[in-house]
């Protein structure tokens, strides 16, 4: 029974940063269609901005944070 518990906090922790990721992605994807002015990033200021703005991120015309949050 106890490992089935411990197996079952588990899913939750996974499941729990799954959903951050995607939110962190459909994020990054607004940004990318201009529905968000600017990306907070305490760490790296305006770098994640260059990068959601590079030519590579934006593979056949969508936006990869559109790409990650389906996937």
């Amino acid at each position: 029974m106890r490992q089935h518990l411990a197996y079952s906090s588990d899913r939750f922790v996974a499941m729990g940063l799954a959903a951050a990721s995607t939110a962190a992605m459909l994020y990054v994807g607004l940004y990318q269609r201009r529905a968000v002015r600017h990306l907070w990033c305490p760490v790296f200021n305006k770098g994640r901005e260059a990068v959601a703005d590079a030519a590579f991120a934006k593979p056949f015309g969508i936006p990869d944070g559109y790409i990650a949050v389906a996937f």
